[in-house]
């Protein structure tokens, strides 16, 4: 029952990722509504109906790949209710395939495992969260590293091509993909000596040449303010980081929602003092805590713990590389041992099965938190036709459930689609903002209706007819 590290696993490992698979199906078919309306995703959405195309942004152009079914629905006239579903659906099959080419093509079952850990150990919202190209990312990082496995003379045109395909993929997806690459390169130069030689070093080299042109060339608006706010916390905190607020918060966390991640550090802590690996116990701590710290310069107060939570998991790395590795070559030593015989290789598969249990359990329990806050939506306009005859609702930032609907920004785009899902006529809005001074000369035009978000400005004339009828009733402020 034993197997190399890079080998065969046996089939009950096989069996039971392909049941996390389904339970992750499974989710995804039944909140398709909140995930397709959650933050980032409800913009999306809407833009693909709006302009019907692919949409990239910020030069990520993986995030392609995710928009396939829903502009295929918008294409085929198919109702909005199908557009949704075939987004939620679309991201989870994005997510299958990459195990699949892990799993099936490259036949590097461990990585698989590391992908399916890092999709579930310490998700929480961000199952519901689906457009972050940080999750592809991570997913096509670690094909190039089972693609290094897969060839680990690293010879030929053919490898240098698909290597070079797979870092500007993951380096393109976001910023933070890159050194996690790096976190992996540390890992495997310290556990395998026949990777030590000079092509490794230019596969590190070529993933750094890819992050600078991209910092030379493709960055947007969007990068540069996220880069002008980490040197400024930076300087603001210098020397004393760990007054950062984020740090305490993280440590709350941890044990509050991510519990598992804590619980596999400390594990392999043990395994690395066990088996007197000094080095990688260094570098999954350096790494894990430097990377916390990077994060926190960059967001002191991380105010929104879904928004967090999303860059967290990159974590999940740091802990299940080492884990599908030496933890379980160091459990299959210790079943060498009659007293110990049930910890390899089924104690190990009852541990990865109670701990994917417990992840799904509690993305399912999280749902509900999603349904109230479309649900709220949904009530507020209903509530105008009745009260004020109007669909368009203006809500002051300090009225708002703002523990329910997590940030502002995005009401507009999911509260309109929330309320078309039940009929195109039904369509409404809620823009909830601190105050609504600059969109004055838009709110006095009583001659035509508008879309107003952070974002967009729109006549509601030129909203997707089939999806989407506004109309041109005026806003009404929530006193």
């Amino acid at each position: 029952m034993d197997a190399p590290p890079d080998g065969r696993l046996p089939k009950g490992w096989t069996r039971l990722a392909a049941l996390a698979w389904l339970g992750l199906l499974v989710l995804a078919v039944v909140a398709w509504r909140e995930r397709a309306l959650f933050m980032d995703a409800s913009f999306q959405a809407f833009h693909m109906l709006l302009e019907e195309r692919l949409l990239i942004y910020h030069y990520r152009f993986c995030n392609a790949l995710s928009q396939i079914l829903p502009l295929a629905a918008i294409e085929a006239g198919l109702p909005l209710q199908a557009v949704l579903f075939g987004y939620s659906l679309n991201v989870w099959l994005l997510y299958f395939g990459l195990w699949l080419l892990l799993h099936g093509v490259l036949r590097h079952e461990r990585l698989a495992w590391v992908w399916l850990l890092f999709l579930t150990l310490i998700s929480l919202d961000s199952f519901y969260f689906i457009p972050p190209e940080l999750f592809q990312g991570i997913g096509w990082m670690l094909l190039l590293w089972a693609w290094v496995a897969r060839r680990p003379d690293m010879a030929g045109w053919r490898f240098w091509l698909v290597a070079l395909v797979l870092a500007a993929t993951f380096t393109f997806a976001h910023s933070l993909v890159p050194l996690v690459f790096f976190y992996c390169f540390g890992w495997f130069w310290l556990d395998r000596r026949g990777w030590r030689h000079r092509r490794m070093v230019a596969l590190a080299a070529l993933v750094l040449a890819v992050m600078v042109a991209h910092e030379l060339w493709f960055t947007d608006w969007y990068d540069a303010m996220k880069k002008e706010e980490f040197w400024r916390h930076a300087r603001q905190y210098w020397p004393r980081y760990h007054e950062l607020p984020a740090n305490g918060r993280f440590l709350a966390k941890a044990v509050k929602f991510y519990y598992l991640l804590p619980a596999l550090a400390l594990l392999m802590s043990a395994v690395y003092a066990w088996r007197r690996c000094w080095l990688k116990l260094a570098w999954m701590w350096g790494f894990g805590l430097a990377f916390v710290l990077l994060l926190h310069i960059g967001s002191p107060a991380t105010a929104y713990r879904f928004y967090s939570e999303a860059n967290y998991m990159p974590l999940s790395v740091v802990v299940a590389l080492p884990f599908v590795f030496d933890g379980w070559a160091a459990f299959r030593q210790m079943a060498q041992r009659p007293r110990w015989a049930w910890l390899w290789p089924h104690g190990t598969l009852a541990l990865l099965a109670l701990m994917l249990a417990v992840r799904l359990n509690a993305i399912w329990h999280n749902h509900d938190h999603f349904v109230r806050r479309l649900d709220w939506m949904v009530e507020t306009v209903r509530h105008a036709r009745h009260a004020w005859q109007t669909n368009r609702v203006l809500v002051p930032k300090a009225r708002a459930p703002m523990d329910l609907i997590v940030m502002e920004w995005s009401v507009p785009y999911e509260s309109v689609l929330a309320t078309a899902l039940i009929h195109p006529d039904s369509a409404g809005e809620v823009f909830v903002r601190r105050d609504f001074e600059r969109f004055r000369k838009w709110l006095e035009d009583e001659r035509q209706g508008w879309f107003l978000s952070e974002f967009d400005q729109l006549p509601a004339d030129t909203l997707p007819d089939r999806y989407i009828r506004l109309g041109h009733w005026p806003f009404r402020l929530v006193e």
